[in-house]
């Protein structure tokens, strides 16, 4: 039996590997039999590639092929009896050892060189990883290859890993972005979701950015007490600035600039009777309303002048106005359904522009059967078209009484003011004279 010893010099163990030989040979360089036997070992340094000269008598021969993993040891005498050899070392100055350089099969072989007295030891060497490799969210491995000495260890960008520990993200420098979620080319997917333990999104950040509270009546909240939140209810939409203590809610647009509705709100222009310039004949009644009040009663033809009005700052240019009237009627009505109807005339200019010719509109207010005395009637007139004018506009009015196509009522009723309703997007103008 002889004995191969590998001596990992990095580590400080032996390696050890026997192979029983019947007649192999080795003779070194010259020396007797006696001699080598009387060697304890044969020290083989592979720091490069290494010859006779170098660590044996003039005469022998060593060659080291460490890509090839063979190493070959040959004599030019006679044939010596391995049997007899201690052993043979290795040593390695990386260090060579069964964990790093050797596969966990690895084998090393004698092969008798006979006539030609050579010993070529041929192990089983691991070979070398890929020179990188991502690290995956894997269990940890079981492979036969080692890494290079710069060998690198990437994070696999694409690995879905579940985290469970604390993760916490330090920049490099002030001007360093902490973290990044960056979408691709044609993004479909959410860019962030939030969510429950059972999975439903909470809050998601869309594609295209937008951030989403995904469950009604929950806030997004500002303030260091959460004094102020935003939210949805599943109908309407909320500021809140009492959820801790009420506060004013303070809106600045900057110079020339306003609040907008996208969705226009009507507001109201109203011309009051009790103000109204009357003709001397068919003049109104001024009569008692009640004990303490008064007011306008139209008989036929009967019309009045009213104050002239301008078109409020809020207006939204160029959109219609609703023509109507508001009245009141006049003792309790009896069994027969009636009818009275009233005549608006008007004229509507902008500022720096000729006014616009006079038009009226007309309309009928039902009075029904048994309708009880003192009964608020709205009636609608019709629209006055606004297509390119202007807040700051003003309008011209006159109301007059006309005749019905029913049964006139049997007292006047009374005739309370003159209305327009219009459409307003702005709480005012952004300049004096300027939309």
């Amino acid at each position: 039996m002889a004995l191969l010893k590998i001596w990992d010099e990095e580590n400080g163990v032996w390696l050890s590997m026997g192979w029983a030989e019947a007649g192999g040979g080795l003779g070194v360089g010259g020396e007797s039999i006696a001699d080598l036997r009387n060697e304890p070992y044969i020290v083989v340094s592979p720091s490069t590639l290494l010859t006779a000269e170098s660590v044996l008598t003039a005469g022998a021969g060593i060659v080291l092929t460490p890509a090839a993993g063979i190493l070959v040891i040959s004599s030019a005498i006679g044939a010596l009896d391995v049997a007899n050899i201690p052993f043979i070392t290795l040593t390695s100055r990386v260090g060579l050892n069964s964990e790093r350089y050797l596969a966990a099969v690895a084998a090393l072989t004698l092969v008798d060189g006979g006539p030609n007295n050579a010993l070529t030891i041929t192990p089983a060497w691991a070979a070398p990883a890929s020179p990188s490799v991502d690290l995956a969210a894997s269990a940890v491995g079981a492979a036969d290859s080692f890494a290079h000495s710069d060998h690198t260890h990437q994070l696999n960008q694409a690995i879905v890993p579940t985290w469970t520990g604390l993760h916490i993200f330090n920049a490099a420098g002030a001007a360093v972005v902490k973290a990044i979620v960056r979408g691709i080319a044609a993004q479909s997917a959410n860019l962030q979701e939030w969510q429950d333990s059972a999975e439903a999104v909470l809050v998601q950040v869309e594609p295209d950015g937008e951030i989403a509270i995904l469950v009604d009546s929950k806030a997004l909240k500002l303030g260091a007490g959460s004094d102020m939140s935003v939210y949805y209810d599943g109908t309407d939409g909320h500021v809140k600035t009492d959820v801790v203590a009420p506060s004013d809610l303070k809106v600045t647009c900057g110079a020339a600039k306003t609040l907008e509705l996208q969705t226009a709100v009507y507001d109201d222009l109203f011309m009051p009777l009790a103000g109204a310039k009357v003709p001397a004949t068919h003049t109104p009644s001024w009569v008692p309303y009640s004990t303490n009040l008064n007011s306008y009663t139209f008989d036929l033809d009967d019309y009045a002048d009213l104050a002239t009005t301008e078109v409020l700052h809020g207006y939204k240019e160029g959109t219609d106005l609703e023509l109507h009237v508001h009245l009141i009627t006049n003792g309790a009505n009896n069994a027969t359904a009636r009818k009275v109807q009233y005549q608006v005339f008007f004229s509507w200019g902008d500022m720096d522009e000729v006014m616009g010719a006079e038009d009226s509109l007309s309309a009928e207010a039902d009075i029904p059967a048994f309708e009880a005395d003192r009964t608020h009637r709205y009636l609608e007139l019709g629209s006055v078209a606004g297509a390119s004018y202007k807040m700051g506009s003003i309008i011209k009015v006159r109301i007059k009484r006309i005749a019905c196509t029913g049964t006139e009522p049997d007292d006047d009723p009374f005739v309370e003011m003159v209305g327009l309703h219009f459409r307003k997007n702005t709480l005012g103008s952004r300049q004096e004279h300027v939309k």
